[in-house]
């Protein structure tokens, strides 16, 4: 973004991957792409931390605004479950986005 434009009236979304590690920020007007956003940059960092960009799963689950670290949380807690029951067990750890 230049100088003095804040990211009023923007989408910002990233994508996690299975071990909860977000990609690219997406600044979105609409459908339009302005930019990507480091999510290692202190503006991605800052972000992420305080919830205020749109999280998506490794799986396409919508996780919402949440902050980064609640985000993670859930996705290890969903893990756990999933390889505590009989059948995640079995499916091994490549179905869960760990190859």
């Amino acid at each position: 973004m230049r100088e003095g434009r804040g990211l009023e009236g923007r989408r910002l979304r990233a994508f996690l991957l299975g071990d909860g590690t977000p990609g690219p920020i997406e600044v979105r007007l609409g459908r339009r792409l302005l930019q990507l956003l480091s999510p290692e940059s202190q503006q991605g960092r800052a972000l992420l931390d305080a919830g205020g960009v749109d999280l998506v799963g490794p799986d396409g689950e919508a996780l919402g605004r949440i902050p980064i670290q609640e985000a993670r949380k859930r996705l290890q807690e969903r893990l756990e479950r999933a390889l505590a029951s009989p059948e995640g067990a079995r499916a091994g750890p490549g179905r869960f986005g760990h190859a």
